[in-house]
């Protein structure tokens, strides 16, 4: 169920609620019912012009995030997130579904933001994680400093090897924009039996992979395939990708 509520005061104020019903084994057991019995309102400070009161009253102990947003969807503050109880973390009050959380008027740097008015403060109730994005990572970052990668022009592209204690193999098309990653290699589950989570679904995943050397784990029973090298960092066969002494410096 979602829900949402718009109320014009100092600041715009958006209220979503979706429910997630998680069933994993690990998730933090919060009650599973996500609506509110006091909508959320916003109000300024009587203290204040730059600070904020947002009130509201969940049916449930559930969990609660609270985040400031642009005018264009961005989020500029993450205000609040966590299982009201108690053991709720701050700025939450414990052991009550009633609460009033308070905006300072800054950004997530500790910036005042000027445009109040034109902002966006989200309650949501009951979301669930999900990945987003990988920071500070491009296709075309060096491996190692000071390692020579070999290129191999092919009608598909060029590939780029490098190691330097992580081997990876990228293919770039002629342009010189990024296509693929080719090592590490890339699992398949689309298989039944990869999965299935069975001793053997890895082992079906990479079905593709001709020359791994699997071996058994004996805190799963599942097979993985055997690391390489001096520092275990490589499943590629054909060297060691890590030195020692003077041979750091040109690993094979």
């Amino acid at each position: 169920m979602r829900t949402r509520t718009w109320v014009a005061a100092a600041v715009l104020l958006a209220v979503a609620s979706n429910a997630s019903a998680g069933t994993d084994e690990f998730a933090i057991r919060n009650e599973q019912t996500f609506e509110f019995v006091e909508k959320p309102t916003v109000a300024k400070a009587a203290d204040s012009n730059d600070r904020f009161e947002i009130r509201f009253a969940t049916k449930a102990l559930c969990d609660v995030t609270i985040v400031i947003e642009d005018s264009q969807g961005r989020t500029l503050r993450h205000l609040a997130s966590g299982v009201l109880g108690k053991n709720a973390p701050a700025p939450f009050a414990k052991d009550t579904t009633r609460q009033t959380i308070v905006w300072d008027g800054k950004d997530d740097q500790g910036v005042l933001v000027d445009e109040k008015r034109a902002v966006t403060a989200r309650v949501s109730l009951g979301l669930k994680a999900q990945f987003e994005r990988t920071l500070f990572w491009s296709p075309k970052k060096r491996i190692g400093p000071g390692h020579r990668p070999l290129f191999a022009s092919a009608a598909e592209g060029v590939y780029v090897l490098e190691g330097g204690g992580v081997d990876h193999l990228r293919l770039f098309d002629h342009a010189g924009n990024y296509v693929r990653t080719v090592y590490p290699f890339p699992p398949d589950y689309t298989s039944p039996e990869a999965k299935a989570g069975g001793p053997k679904s890895f082992q079906a995943a990479l079905a593709k992979v001709v020359g791994l050397k699997w071996i058994e784990f004996p805190q799963d029973g599942k097979l993985y395939p055997e690391w390489q090298g001096l520092q275990f960092s490589t499943l590629l066969t054909s060297g060691d990708n890590a030195g020692t002494g003077t041979a750091r410096i040109n690993p094979t």
